[in-house]
């Protein structure tokens, strides 16, 4: 199960080259990175999780509503965990990290926010950190510390709510070598991303919005937010768009039905970048990871 294990101490040095303004070097570097070979080894993962899931006959009963996990909380596993995948024992990357340095050379790391396989780089479906609850949320698996654990996602995608013992996969400890998953050079990287408050990728038309104190959460279109908002007394859960004057626009969701499916709302909010703050992100486009 175990990836190429330089990957990691790769994306190091080259996160090393771009804070020493060596981006050609940098990028160079990306590229010698065989993409091919780790979507086969993705391949054969899913391959194998596949034949797991046919020939398991176990049944869950009415899945429990979903409690999503905080950001800060999340953060706390990880550095537990010392960013390693208590499967496969991969050294993982934190996802901010990711990102940020895809703003900066998204010509060889391109990232896209819906995770199209054929848009972002492969290391992000391998080496992404990601939450993984040891008894699955299906099956009445709680949020409490002792039922997460760090896991990369290539391992916690393909695993989602199959029992260990049908993968015949183990649980290790994950406390042999520390490992911060590069989160030491983030503020370092999210100095070098320019200063104009929406970073473009030049490929697409996804957006990033950087706050201007650079903190350390982003807010990205199509994510869906809990947000205080200009003369209203209470928050309210909102999806974040673009107009077309680069404006954040904040559409105000709600749930309804028994699925409790999302609905939009034709109530929406345009504000300037300084105006957002105090705001907790409740899921991206991008795959939930579990």
């Amino acid at each position: 199960m175990m990836s190429d294990k330089k990957i990691p101490s790769i994306i190091a040095e080259v996160i090393e080259l771009v804070i020493d303004n060596d981006i050609e070097k940098a990028k160079i570097i990306i590229e010698s990175i065989d993409g091919v070979a780790l979507l086969e080894e993705r391949n054969i993962l899913r391959d194998q999780a596949t034949l797991a899931r046919k020939s398991w006959n176990g049944r869950y009963g009415e899945t429990p509503k979903r409690k999503d996990v905080s950001p800060k909380k999340k953060k706390e596993i990880y550095f537990r965990d010392n960013y390693t995948c208590c499967y496969c024992q991969r050294k993982t990357i934190d996802l901010d990290v990711l990102k940020t340095l895809s703003l900066i050379i998204p010509e060889v790391l391109p990232y896209e926010p819906s995770w199209r396989m054929d848009k972002c780089h492969p290391i992000y479906w391998i080496f992404s950190a990601s939450l993984e609850h040891l008894k699955p949320v299906a099956d009445g698996g709680t949020n409490d510390d002792s039922n997460l654990r760090a896991a990369c996602y290539l391992c916690n995608d393909k695993k989602n709510d199959l029992p260990l013992d049908i993968l015949g996969w183990h649980i290790h400890r994950t406390d042999h070598e520390e490992w911060d998953g590069l989160t030491g050079y983030l503020y370092s990287l999210k100095e070098l991303v320019p200063d104009e408050k929406y970073r473009k990728n030049e490929t697409e038309n996804n957006l990033t919005i950087f706050m201007e104190s650079k903190r350390m959460s982003t807010l990205t279109i199509g994510s869906l937010v809990r947000m205080k908002l200009p003369n209203k007394k209470t928050n309210r859960k909102c999806k974040v768009e673009l107009n077309d004057l680069n404006q954040v626009v904040l559409r105000e969701m709600w749930q309804e039905g028994d699925d409790r499916n999302w609905v939009e709302s034709k109530n929406t909010n345009v504000l300037q970048v300084t105006e957002i703050f105090d705001y907790s992100v409740l899921s991206e486009v991008s795959p939930e990871l579990e």
